[in-house]
C-alpha cells in the first residue's frame, strides 16, 4: 500500500522538484506578505501513517476545499527508508539537520531538505 501512496503523492509532486525531490509546493500569494507553511511526512521510514492525511490536504487544497492564502510546501523526508520499512538506512535522519560532514543517504537528504525547511514560517 505504501508504494500506491508514494506513487499518488508523485503525481501531484512539482515537476520542477530540482534538487529536492519528493516536495509538493504551491503558493496562493492571496496575501501581501507571504507566509510559508512547510509540512514533513516520513521523516522517519517506518512512520509512514501520515502520509495518507498529506494527501488528502494536497486534493482538499488543489481543489478549493480548503483554502489557504500563502505558500504551502509538503516533503516527505525519507521515503527509501519506508520503502524498507526501516527507521532510517544508514542515520537517524532527524539527527542530520545540522551542519555534519558524513556521506549517508540520509545526510544527503537533510542538506536537501534543509533549505526548504529555513523558508517556514
Amino acid at each position: 500500500m505504501l508504494d500506491v501512496y508514494l506513487q499518488e503523492f508523485l503525481q501531484f509532486a512539482n515537476p520542477n522538484m530540482g534538487s529536492c525531490p519528493y516536495q509538493w509546493q504551491y503558493n496562493y500569494k492571496n496575501h501581501d506578505f507571504t507566509f510559508q507553511l512547510v509540512i514533513s511526512s516520513i521523516i522517519h521510514g517506518n512512520e509512514y501513517g501520515s502520509l495518507p492525511a498529506v494527501i488528502d490536504l494536497i486534493k482538499k487544497l488543489e481543489s478549493g476545499e480548503i483554502y489557504f492564502g500563502g505558500q504551502i510546501t509538503i516533503v516527505l523526508g525519507n521515503p527509501e527508508a519506508a520503502r524498507c520499512n526501516v527507521r532510517f538506512l544508514e542515520s537517524d535522519l532527524n539527527r542530520m539537520f545540522l551542519p555534519n560532514e558524513k556521506n549517508t543517504h540520509e545526510a544527503n537528504r537533510a542538506r536537501q531538505l534543509m533549505p526548504i525547511f529555513d523558508t517556514a514560517d
